[in-house]
């Protein structure tokens, strides 16, 4: 269990108890990307969550998950009434997932679940975005990648036709997403994007810009997301310009029930984490979003 200073107290005749997991083990001077955690240990949002199972006047539990605290964590979820799991899959050190999948696998007869690194691996992973691709809300020239050399022939080909986005698997906040862009393409020799053309980029977390070849981009994109983090794949998409002038909306769901709407408007350029943007809330049946709220309720049941 890490800090919890800022934890309310728990209430004297709890409904129940609510278990939050997570993961721990990452070392902030390794400068690898964990930009959702604060130097506690805990995700941004766990402490307010667990405040607010407070508030609803449950008791709120903690633990971090490991291999090595398995026995311990099965424990704390047999005692619970139920559990959320606030952890991004294949990101710490010293966790199995398949090991972690297998221990809440133990107890899924006993205690309610939201939700498992199973669930949250086909939900909550990018790979939604090739899945979507040729429905109404995808983009069909969304490819996805597992190799380094698969990565370098899709970025070659896409890029000499437009400006390309390109994300690591998983991560919030921007983490492993790049904006790509070749300043001038009418220069481009036969119209070829080559290892040596060189490419603007624009790291989406930090909303910081380089210029590297695209040879030099794709050793260190494998190396880091392929070889040291272990990403799995990579999603390559079409940038979309405007959302940096005109953000993006949110819908957030509860099963197959659209209940609220966020509007997400970059301070500037196209920064992702939630300190550089502007977050407005909308109701789902607002009726300044009302067309596409409907749009996306019709198109349900192809998307699922």
């Amino acid at each position: 269990m890490g800090p919890l200073a800022r934890l309310l107290p728990q209430p004297r005749h709890p409904k129940g108890s609510l278990l939050v997991i997570e993961c721990a083990g990452w070392d902030f001077s390794d400068g690898l990307d964990k930009n959702d955690k604060l130097q506690d240990g805990h995700r941004v949002e766990t402490i307010p969550l667990m405040n607010e199972i407070i508030r609803q006047g449950w008791e709120a539990q903690h633990v971090f998950y490991s291999d090595a605290s398995s026995a311990v964590v099965g424990a704390a979820v047999r005692e619970a009434d139920g559990y959320i799991v606030r952890v991004d899959p294949g990101w710490y050190p010293g966790v199995s997932w398949n090991a972690f999948n297998a221990l809440l696998d133990r107890y899924s007869d006993e205690t309610a679940a939201h939700i498992s690194p199973r669930d949250r691996e086909i939900l909550g992973g990018k790979s939604v975005l090739y899945e979507l691709r040729d429905t109404e809300f995808g983009m069909p020239d969304t490819e996805k990648y597992y190799t380094k050399e698969e990565v370098f022939a899709g970025l070659a080909k896409s890029l000499a036709q437009s400006d390309r986005v390109l994300k690591q698997h998983g991560g919030s906040c921007g983490s492993g997403v790049y904006v790509l862009k070749v300043p001038d393409r009418t220069k481009l020799k036969d119209g070829q994007v080559t290892a040596k053309t060189k490419l603007e980029i624009w790291e989406a977390f930090v909303n910081q810009k380089a210029t590297l070849t695209l040879n030099a981009f794709v050793e260190a994109f494998a190396q880091r997301h392929f070889v040291k983090l272990s990403c799995g794949y990579a999603i390559n998409q079409r940038f979309m310009a405007n959302v940096t002038v005109t953000g993006e909306l949110r819908i957030t769901m509860v099963g197959l029930e659209a209940v609220k709407l966020q509007h997400k408007l970059p301070r500037s350029g196209i920064a992702c984490n939630s300190s550089h943007s502007v977050w407005t809330d909308f109701d789902v049946n607002d009726s300044k979003y009302d067309w596409l709220v409907k749009r996306w309720r019709a198109a349900l049941p192809e998307i699922l």
